[in-house]
């Protein structure tokens, strides 16, 4: 599998841009986003499972998970904004607590509440391009400042993340 991800921070802005190639077509691509039996099979961190217990795939709509393992689970919430299929879908997610109130991180009191998340969804034959921007938003400076200085972090967490959705991707047709 070629593995691809770029990582661009901003300088100056709050923006944090991840650019990853897959070896799958953008309608299946998008298929995997945008379906709850699909985003179970690969998002979230490798020692831990997904499960997504609501989801309202449209502008308007919502997703609402739950991310655990033996030690416990968190949950998160994600709002959709737009959705142009299969080129881009614009949302914002956060942090939840089990009744779809936004909540802090669980292990950090000054990461913002609210990230607002573009993904790009690039054709490149039978292969495709995911563009992904993320910019912290109605953010303090100090949660601004947790962002920024999170970059490396949230770029190793969506890398691990990218190897199962690759692993997955081999696996699933449509």
């Amino acid at each position: 599998m070629n593995f691809k991800l770029r990582m661009k921070k901003m300088t100056n802005t709050n923006q944090l841009i991840i650019t990853r190639e897959f070896e799958a077509p953008v309608e299946l691509l998008w298929e995997v986003h945008s379906k709850p039996e699909h985003i179970e099979r690969w998002f979230g961190p490798a020692e831990m499972y997904t499960n997504v217990l609501d989801m309202d795939f449209r502008p308007g709509g919502s997703l609402f998970y739950s991310i655990g393992n033996e030690q416990g689970k968190m949950f998160g919430l994600v709002k959709y904004t737009e959705i142009q299929q299969p080129s881009k879908m614009i949302y914002i997610n956060s942090f939840a607590d089990e009744n779809r109130n936004i909540i802090r991180h669980p292990m950090s009191d000054t990461w913002p509440l609210e990230v607002h998340n573009t993904l790009v969804f690039e054709a490149l034959g039978n292969k495709s391009k995911l563009i992904v921007t993320s910019v912290p938003i109605k953010a303090s400076e100090e949660e601004i400042d947790t962002y920024r200085n999170s970059h490396g972090m949230v770029e190793q967490g969506m890398g691990g993340m990218f190897k199962q959705l690759d692993d997955y991707l081999e696996t699933v047709t449509s």
